[in-house]
């Protein structure tokens, strides 16, 4: 088929897919069209954030939940019209359009849509290591971060125009199909004094699982060579991946080459897209918010603008509240109370559907790049990724994640207030003041 310029590619420069390149989110281009390659070192795709329970998590469910509305348009000098089509399989899907009611700062973005992502969840409140006392605070050390490793985009120009482009994983070696490579790292082990293990890990060193930081085996292997896709270790600007520097108990004896190279500078960029996590990139510490605090209380437009049903559409509300109701301004709340544990589907269907007017960047590194457009990026060696907010979705499918309260603590019992982060769909939480039963 040819898209229609309506999406975003010049009439032109037609492009036209087959099954099997559209499979693989190559397009057959017209002569006079030109394609240039971009290997982003990373993109941040989701936050989960730590609920209050020292057995509680979240996570992805069975159903379809729409991340974050992107866009790749600030990379370049020129890019008026840019249109996403292809998707990551088996945890992002493609979108044919952003799912989202649009503005005409996002019309050419991307949604990122999770389907079948049981596996993506927060899972660090009853770990020994890093919840050590077994606290039921809302612990933002233990937000996780959902990193995608390998994303790959195609950049279509006509005589040196930039026109369109489609974005996929990395092919890998080895591997017939494209996978995506996608880590969900807790923010603890990137910080540089780590909260609860800070006895163990000297100020300044990170503490990655060493898995994380080495690369993935992915597929069978090949003529007796295991296919493999990027660890963590890949963002890092030292990286090593030799086994004598990839060893956390070289790391916690002081050798910053224990964590394959990395420091904790390497990974600023990605704690800093968690407000709530209020990380300093300059001294490389967390002073996280404690879960009495609101999020609405860290948006820019503050909690008096944030709380209302709907928002006012200029405003910057990163965090909004999940209605009780629809038209209603009281959070939702689910409770915390014991062992038996409670687990609810929490969707924010109830909120009214809208895109906001801010959206949040980051710059990462590229690790090969090729063809025409590259001297159109604003700095060679930079790849800008743009996050827009919004709220709920355009039709009548909310998005809906799984949380799970639950605590060892007799007598633990409160309600917990739910609110959204309009970049990446996923809830966070508040806990009473003044309650000492949790």
């Amino acid at each position: 088929m040819t898209l229609p310029s309506s999406l975003g590619f010049s009439s032109d420069c037609p492009i036209t897919f087959t099954p099997q390149s559209y499979s693989q989110g190559v397009a057959a281009l017209d002569p006079a069209c030109q394609t240039s390659i971009f290997y982003p070192a990373y993109k941040v795709v989701s936050i989960l954030y730590s609920p209050p329970g020292n057995q509680s998590f979240q996570g992805y469910t069975d159903t379809t939940t729409n991340g974050t509305i992107t866009t790749v348009g600030n990379s370049f000098t020129e890019a008026t019209e840019l249109y996403f089509t292809t998707g990551i399989p088996g945890i992002l899907e493609e979108t044919g359009s952003t799912g989202y009611a649009v503005t005409s700062s996002n019309s050419y973005a991307f949604t990122e849509t999770f389907s079948d992502a049981l596996g993506i969840q927060t899972n660090d409140n009853n770990s020994s290591t890093y919840n050590a006392g077994g606290s039921n605070a809302d612990n933002h050390n233990l937000d996780e971060f959902v990193i995608w490793l390998n994303p790959q985009v195609s950049v279509i120009t006509n005589a040196g125009s930039l026109v369109g482009y489609n974005m996929s994983p990395q092919p890998t070696d080895g591997v017939s199909g494209l996978v995506a490579d996608t880590l969900t790292i807790p923010a603890i082990t990137m910080e540089a004094a780590p909260g609860s293990i800070t006895q163990t890990n000297p100020s300044g060193i990170s503490s990655v699982p060493i898995s994380s930081l080495q690369p993935q085996a992915v597929g069978s292997p090949v003529d007796g060579v295991q296919p493999t896709m990027p660890g963590l270790a890949a963002i890092c600007k030292n990286q090593s991946y030799y086994p004598d520097n990839c060893n956390l108990t070289a790391a916690q004896s002081g050798d910053p080459n224990g964590q394959c190279g990395c420091t904790p500078s390497d990974f600023v960029a990605i704690l800093q897209t968690d407000p709530l996590l209020n990380y300093n990139g300059t001294t490389y510490t967390a002073n996280p918010y404690p879960g009495t605090t609101s999020p609405l209380e860290t948006d820019a437009s503050g909690a008096s603008v944030c709380d209302q049903n709907p928002v006012p559409s200029t405003a910057d509300c990163r965090y909004v509240i999940v209605p009780i109701e629809a038209g209603s301004n009281t959070p939702q709340f689910v409770p915390l109370s014991g062992s038996a544990g409670y687990t609810y589907q929490q969707s924010d269907s109830t909120s009214t559907s809208e895109a906001l007017g801010e959206s949040s960047s980051y710059n990462v590194g590229i690790s090969y790049a090729t063809g025409p457009a590259f001297a159109s990026l604003k700095t060679s060696d930079t790849w800008t990724w743009t996050d827009s907010e919004s709220i709920g979705n355009s039709t009548t499918q909310g998005n809906t994640m799984t949380v799970t309260l639950k605590t060892t603590t007799a007598g633990c019992e409160e309600n917990v207030n739910i609110y959204e982060d309009t970049l990446y769909h996923t809830f966070a939480f508040q806990v009473p003041t003044g309650y000492t039963g949790c």
